[in-house]
């Protein structure tokens, strides 16, 4: 049904903002009120970007054939990315690193979206 709410995706232009704006919006986060008064700041982002790793690592779940079996998973994603214009690879593949979603171990501190080769040589991660 074409009037369903689901049937007109809103496309994500940017996913970096995208990204940063569930920090901010997302559900349950104590983000104000009584919860949020009583936490700390550095409480507050360890449950933030803890709440991040599990957006992460449930849209990996979801990409990597867990919606769409074996029609759709993280290994096609990567052996299509050549064959996207320059525009669409930087989409992809910023989509990609936060599935990925390498991050420092000190959760007070926020996913960065770097290069691979630069995480793999950090220390923290």
């Amino acid at each position: 049904d074409e009037d369903a709410e689901w049937a007109r995706l809103d496309c994500i232009d940017n996913f970096q903002t995208f990204f940063q704006e569930m920090l901010s919006c997302g559900e349950g986060l104590p983000l104000s009120g009584t919860q949020a008064d009583a936490l700390d700041e550095d409480a507050k982002l360890r449950i933030q970007h803890h709440w991040h790793t599990r957006v992460a690592r449930y849209f990996s779940w979801a990409v990597d054939g867990g919606l769409l079996g074996a029609r759709f998973n993280l290994e096609m994603m990567i052996e299509g990315l050549p064959a996207l214009t320059e525009e669409s690879y930087k989409k992809a593949y910023a989509a990609f690193q936060f599935l990925l979603h390498l991050r420092p171990r000190d959760m007070t501190k926020p996913f960065l979206e770097v290069s691979l080769a630069m995480q793999m040589k950090d220390k923290n991660l």
